[in-house]
Parts: C-alpha cells; sequence; structure tokens
C-alpha cells in the first residue's frame, strides 16, 4: 500500500510524534472557527474579515512543520516534496501579489484549506478517528442549537428559523445532510480510536444491546435531520439526502441490487425505469416551483455567467475574482435588456458568487484547470481499499453530498464543508490501495535535495507566518476602531491612515474608510478617490452608492450618475437608487433622462409591496410633474 506516511502499526519517529498532534489541533481549531463564527469563505459584508485569523494558525502550523523537518532526521518523499512546492506557490501569491494577496478572502481560505489537506495527508489516518469523534461531537452541538431554535418540543418553528450557527438555513441544512455519512461510519463501522483496531471482547448480549441502542440513536438523529431538511425546504439539501441514499445502498447492497434487477423480465425494468424518471421529473418540477422565484434568480445568474464564458475561457478569472467580476457582468446583462423578462428583473439582487459550482469554477480557473481538477475527483472516486473499505466509502458519500449540493448551491464557499472535503481527500490519498501503472514516482528523493528542500522552504513560510500574525494583529485594531464612537474626528482619521499600509489592497477597508471620509462634505474629494481605489478589488452595493454620493457632494455630478446608472443596472428593481438618479438628472437639469427614469419608476414591477416604495413613487411623481 502507498502511503503518505508511515502505518499506524510502524513505529513513530520523532517528526511523526509531534506533527499528528499539531496537525490535529490546528484542524479543531480552525474547523471550530469555521462552523461557530466564520461560516462564508466570501462575505460582502464590510465588517467580516475573518480569513486574517484562519491564515495566521494555518501559517504558523506550516512552519512549524517545516521546522520539523528541517531539524529532523526524517526526509520528505517525492509526493511531500511536491505537495510542499505546490503550497509553497499559494504562499508566494499571499506574500507578492496584489490581487492573491491576504485580502483576498477566498483566495485565502482556499490557501488554508489546501495546506491543512497536505499536512492531513502527511499525518496519515493516525489523526483520522479523533478528527471524526471531534466532527460528530459539533455536529451534536449544532443539532442541539437547531432543537433550541425551535422552542424545544414545543416545535414554534417559523420560516427559516433553523440556522445553527450557519447564518443561513439552507447551508445549515446541507451541512447536516454531509455530516451523516462520517456519523454513519463513526457508530457502525469505527472499531476503536485507530484504524484497524480490534474491539475489545463483550459478552454477546451486552454487544447486541449496544448495537440497538447505536440503531435507535441514529435513526432519531436521521429523523430530525429530516425533519430540519422539511421545514427548511431546501431543494439542494434534500436532492444530497436523496443521492446520499441511493449511493449508500449501491455502496453496501449493489451486487444484490443487480442480482435482483437481473432475474425480473425486461419489460418490468423498463416500466419501472420509466415510472422512476416520470417520478423525478415530477420531483424537480415541484422543487423548482418550491421557491420560484429564488430558482429564477439562480436561473438568471447562470445565464448571466455564461454569456461571459469566453471571456477568459483558458486561464479563468483567478481564485477569489470571480466575486469582482460577476457584478459587472449583472450590470451588463440589464445595461443591453432594456426589456428584460419580469422573472429575471424581479430575481436580480446583490449576487456575488452563483448557485452553481462547476460553472463558477470553470470561471475561476478556466478550461486546463478544471479538467485537473476533474481528474483529480476521478483519481478520488476511483481510489480503492479493502483495510479501511468503510472509512473510504464514507468519505466518498460525504465527497458525493458536498458535490451535489454544489449544483444548485456554494458549498464550496462554506469553509466547513471545506475542511471537510479535504478532509475527503486526504483519507482517500492515504488508505488508496490502487497503483498506476501509467504514474509511477520514486518514493524517496536523493540526501541532498531532501534535506535543501524544507531549509529553503522555511524561509518563506516564516515570512508569510509573520505576514499573517502583522495583519491578523491590524485586523483587531480596526476592530477596536469601528467601535470608538466617542472619539475624535481627527484622531480617527489618523488610525485610518496607519491602517491603509496593511490594507491597502483590501477593498472592504477602502470602502469602510471612503464612507468614513465621505461623512464630511470637505474630505469628499479624498473619499472619492479611496473609493476608486476599492473599486480594484472589491464591488459591492456600498462601494459604488458611497462612491455616487461622494461625486455628488464634491459637485462632480457627472461621475455620480456614472456610478448611480450603473448600480440601477446591477439591482434594477431597486427603487431608492432609481429615485437617486431620478434626483441627479433633476438637479443637473437634463429633463430627457428624468422624464424617462421617472416614467420606469412609476410603471416599474414592484418585488415586495410596501409603504416605503409607495413614498419613493409618489417622489418620483413629484419630480415628474415639476418638470419642464
Amino acid at each position: 500500500m502507498e502511503l503518505f506516511c508511515t502505518r499506524q502499526t510502524e513505529k513513530m519517529n520523532t517528526i511523526d510524534k509531534l506533527l499528528t498532534p499539531l496537525v490535529f489541533l490546528t484542524f479543531v481549531i480552525l474547523y471550530a472557527y469555521y462552523l461557530f463564527y466564520y461560516p462564508f469563505a466570501f462575505n460582502y459584508l464590510l465588517n467580516e474579515n475573518g480569513q486574517y485569523f484562519a491564515a495566521f494558525v494555518a501559517l504558523c502550523c506550516w512552519f512549524v512543520s517545516m521546522l520539523l523537518f528541517v531539524f529532523s532526521k526524517k526526509k520528505p518523499g517525492v509526493r511531500q516534496s511536491l505537495s510542499m512546492l505546490l503550497v509553497n506557490v499559494f504562499i508566494l501569491c499571499l506574500l507578492f501579489c496584489r490581487y492573491y494577496s491576504f485580502a483576498n478572502e477566498y483566495f485565502t481560505n482556499i490557501t488554508v484549506v489546501i495546506l491543512l489537506c497536505t499536512l492531513l495527508m502527511w499525518t496519515g489516518i493516525r489523526v483520522a478517528h479523533f478528527l471524526l469523534i471531534v466532527l460528530g461531537i459539533m455536529f451534536f452541538w449544532q443539532l442541539c442549537l437547531a432543537f433550541e431554535q425551535m422552542g424545544g418540543f414545543a416545535l414554534n418553528i417559523q420560516k427559516l428559523n433553523i440556522q445553527g450557527t450557519l447564518q443561513n438555513s439552507g447551508v445549515f441544512s446541507f451541512y447536516l445532510v454531509a455530516q451523516l455519512p462520517f456519523l454513519y461510519y463513526l457508530f457502525f463501522s469505527m472499531t476503536g480510536l485507530f484504524p484497524g483496531m480490534k474491539q475489545p471482547i463483550m459478552p454477546k448480549r451486552l454487544v447486541q444491546l449496544l448495537k440497538g441502542i447505536k440503531c435507535i440513536v441514529f435513526a432519531v438523529v436521521v429523523g430530525f435531520v429530516v425533519f430540519i431538511v422539511w421545514q427548511s425546504q431546501s431543494r439542494t439539501a434534500l436532492l444530497a439526502l436523496i443521492v446520499l441514499l441511493l449511493y449508500f445502498f449501491i455502496l453496501h447492497y449493489g451486487k444484490t441490487i443487480k442480482a435482483v434487477i437481473l432475474k425480473l423480465p425486461k419489460v418490468l425494468i423498463l416500466t419501472a425505469a420509466g415510472v422512476l424518471l416520470a417520478a423525478l421529473g415530477y420531483m424537480a418540477w415541484n422543487l423548482f416551483n418550491l421557491k420560484k422565484l429564488s430558482a429564477l434568480g439562480r436561473l438568471m445568474a447562470l445565464d448571466t455567467a455564461t454569456d461571459h464564458l469566453t471571456d477568459h475561457f483558458w486561464l479563468g478569472t483567478g481564485i477569489g475574482r470571480f466575486t469582482w467580476y460577476y457584478p459587472q457582468w449583472q450590470a451588463q446583462y440589464f445595461a443591453m435588456h432594456s426589456a428584460p423578462s419580469r422573472d429575471y428583473f424581479l430575481s436580480a439582487g446583490e449576487s456575488y458568487i452563483l448557485f452553481n459550482e462547476y460553472v463558477q469554477l470553470f470561471h475561476t480557473i478556466g478550461l486546463p484547470g478544471f479538467i485537473i481538477v476533474a481528474l483529480l475527483l476521478t483519481g478520488f472516486f476511483a481510489a480503492k481499499s479493502i483495510r479501511h473499505a468503510d472509512l473510504l466509502n464514507a468519505a466518498k458519500l460525504t465527497a458525493t453530498g458536498i458535490l451535489v449540493c454544489g449544483l444548485s448551491s456554494y458549498p464550496l464557499h462554506v469553509n466547513c464543508m471545506l475542511m471537510l472535503l479535504a478532509l475527503c481527500f486526504a483519507i482517500a490519498a492515504v488508505v488508496n490501495e490502487t497503483r498506476y501503472a501509467w504514474f509511477k514516482m520514486p518514493g524517496q528523493l536523493s540526501n541532498a535535495p531532501a534535506r535543501l528542500l524544507p531549509a529553503i522552504l522555511i524561509i518563506p513560510a516564516a515570512i508569510v507566518a509573520c505576514r499573517a500574525f502583522g495583519l491578523w494583529q491590524a485586523k483587531q485594531e480596526l476592530d477596536t476602531l469601528r467601535n470608538q464612537l466617542n472619539a475624535s474626528r481627527t484622531g480617527l482619521n489618523g488610525e485610518y491612515i496607519r491602517l491603509m499600509e496593511p490594507f491597502k489592497y483590501n477593498g472592504k477597508f477602502l470602502t469602510e474608510y471612503g464612507i468614513f471620509l465621505s461623512e464630511d462634505s470637505a474630505d469628499c474629494v479624498k473619499a472619492s478617490i479611496i473609493l476608486e481605489e476599492a473599486k480594484k478589488y472589491f464591488i459591492s452595493r456600498i462601494t459604488i452608492e458611497t462612491l455616487a454620493e461622494a461625486y455628488r457632494k464634491s459637485g462632480n455630478q457627472k461621475k455620480a450618475i456614472e456610478n448611480y446608472e450603473w448600480l440601477c443596472h446591477y439591482l434594477p428593481n431597486k427603487f431608492g437608487t432609481k429615485v437617486e438618479l431620478l434626483k441627479l438628472f433633476h438637479e443637473t437639469k437634463d429633463t430627457l433622462n428624468a422624464r424617462a427614469i421617472a416614467h420606469t419608476i412609476l410603471t416599474m414591477p414592484v418585488k415586495i409591496p410596501s409603504t416605503e416604495v409607495d413614498k419613493l413613487k409618489a417622489e418620483a411623481e413629484t419630480i415628474l410633474n415639476h418638470l419642464p
């Protein structure tokens, strides 16, 4: 068996003894941080910059790992050396690339996940069971929290209120579903803390009693998860649950099912297949109409992105840069389609990601990168193991659940899902017993390169860990700065200027600073300069809106109109932005455009009727009546 590190039965050397608990502790800290405090790998909210702490923890672990290789007698193998170089590519990007620095939230989180996956491969499966137990504990913690959110046995369930700590009922639902395969493994397949460990000898009655208790507990948990999925009306989680059940039965009873089917008459098989297809079509239609406007919004986003499929066909937009491009594509779509369909018009929102990870992945990494990912997935599902078959099957089922969710949601933008996927890939890479004749690689490097590589890579590892610590400290200072409500404006401005150096590529910080400056008319020119810089890294409604107001206050009406027009195209169903644009046309005495936008406001469909919308319409009508 080809493993990345020594088996559990072999004597562990010094580096293994130190690296295993280090990786375990780092994974647990980051998984808990992601699950309870920082769930999403990309956030458009300005105060969300949790990637700095995650990067600091992961990169410190990486630095210590390099240190262990330098001072231990163990030499890295070829696979370890290649994975070191891969991680180092991401580290160098964090250090030297403007658009792929720590300020690129998604890129930083992906770097953390790849780094942890690499370290998990190095530690082997010794740590796997301990991690699965910890993940199981956190899973039950989330279930208890969900039970509390629904009012306990009172079942005081309101729409979308069952979220755990993941801030979204749909995301929480598919998190619960994705955890079920590993939970099944813990209950029914794990024989001890270490893979291959024999169970203690117990009386037969006690064994049967424990098995019965585990079956009851697991059935209750699955029932509770199904209840939560049903109440949350999560189509993605429901689809993942159905696929997982089918895949589970294929893995465990595939041969029996195949033998039974082959004995049936062909007419009966064809009839059953037709009924099944009809049932699937009926279910798909009902799932689509369950939240029709949400489904139409996802179709609109896919349609918009498809129009730009060839823009970055070969190299992609780059990891973490899709969220910068997509708002511009959506604005361009509605600018080019002056009379879009009513459904698309009403479903357009402040979107940054697609609800289809595969289309977005293609846009992000281009055709060559997409092919590489497809090959990695093929290798993952082709992995085989006799000794650890149950653990590998659990990893495949978990990954399947996550990947199915990617068809209609964004699990690859949920941090705990990314870490769970990294754990699955690490398990498959370590326990895989398949030998590929076409892919042969020497096990060890020669002595000189094996000693030299960690010694060289420890330098960027040390630098990037220090950089991550400095940025994390700066982020904490920024959090403190937000709460200084009674401080003088001059003092606050000085603090923002001081933080400009560490956050000069962080579009969220630049937007926040621009908002602060725009509050004073004397600083609006500087605010517009800062916000224009912010647009290079981060585009959001608040960024463009504040920029337009800064131009307006500084007397640059042309630029203000330009930004408000963009905002009206990006969010076409928002009345507020159109009214502000109307006011600007009125102020500049552009009667023709003012009359056109006023008629649009008065005739456009209303997504959600409210008194606020009525007031905005009345204001537009008043301005229209006063136009010459």
